[in-house]
């Protein structure tokens, strides 16, 4: 597959809140039995990434996040 754009190396400076924790065992430890929560996590390459996903989709999430240097969740009402 093409690449849709080239990275030239510029970096910008982000805030994330809440701070990203290097244990992503007590993340995973600490998520809800059921509901909507939002990951922000900075995966092996240094990319920051994140998602929006319920109980079912857990499993997949501690997938992507295994590796991350740091990783964030906050919960997220369903309307």
């Amino acid at each position: 597959m093409p690449s849709l754009c080239t990275w030239d190396g510029t970096r910008a400076r982000l805030a994330v809140w809440p701070d990203l924790t290097s244990d992503i065992a007590a993340v995973l430890g600490a998520l809800p039995t059921e509901g909507l929560i939002e990951c922000v996590w900075q995966d092996e390459d240094g990319r920051l990434q994140s998602a929006t996903v319920d109980e079912d989709e857990f499993p997949e999430l501690a997938t992507r996040i295994s590796g991350a240097s740091g990783c964030s969740t906050s919960s997220r009402v369903r309307r």
